[in-house]
């Protein structure tokens, strides 16, 4: 990690939540971005430790890349959740999402 007056770093960060795993690496520097992200398995029920009357299940995939000035990045995120379920839905069912974005020319587009 470094922190400095003309830069934010932070290099191979590797954690393991709950069977997941975040892993992430960011430089700020002169005025550009650069961010690389992935999440693997994280689990949805760790929502509740915000928002305790949220009941959510299942795993989250996520990749995001963001580069580019600070003023106009550019990046893509892909969220994926296989098995989601939640308390307001029927027991035993689940559902799968999906969502893509991004940005570009400070527009975001997506498909969910």
């Amino acid at each position: 990690m470094t922190i400095a007056p003309s830069q934010l770093r932070l290099d191979d960060l590797n954690i393991a939540l709950d069977g997941g795993r975040l892993r992430a690496a960011f430089n700020q520097e002169e005025g550009r971005i650069t961010l690389a992200a992935k999440l693997t398995d994280l689990p949805l029920s760790l929502v509740q430790i915000l928002m305790p009357q949220v009941k959510l299940e299942g795993r989250i995939n996520a990749d995001l890349d963001l580069q580019g000035p600070l003023t106009n990045p550019t990046g893509r995120v892909d969220l994926q959740i296989p098995d989601f379920r939640s308390a307001a839905m029927a027991k035993g069912q689940s559902a799968q999402w999906r969502v893509q974005a991004r940005l570009s020319q400070k527009s975001l587009t997506g498909s969910a």
